[in-house]
């Protein structure tokens, strides 16, 4: 494990940075082929895939943030 207190401060934030901004991307175009696949099957199709994609990410993202903010 990297100690983060010492050397640039940049450098350790972009090495966290790229690979959870790499994570996002890839959730984000597996939602985005979803819906182009479920499009031809209608509004309510495109609703439901639209809003398990929205829950997904936040079951996904609050247990982390609250982790976050019990730590801090």
């Amino acid at each position: 494990m990297q100690d983060l207190t010492r050397g640039p401060i940049h450098s350790h934030i972009l090495a966290m940075a790229v690979p959870i901004a790499l994570n996002m991307l890839v959730q984000t175009l597996y939602f985005i082929i979803d819906l182009y696949f479920v499009s031809g099957l209608g509004e309510a199709a495109i609703a439901g895939v639209s809003t398990a994609g929205n829950l997904f990410f936040l079951s996904w993202r609050s247990p982390k943030c609250l982790t976050w903010a019990v730590r801090h």
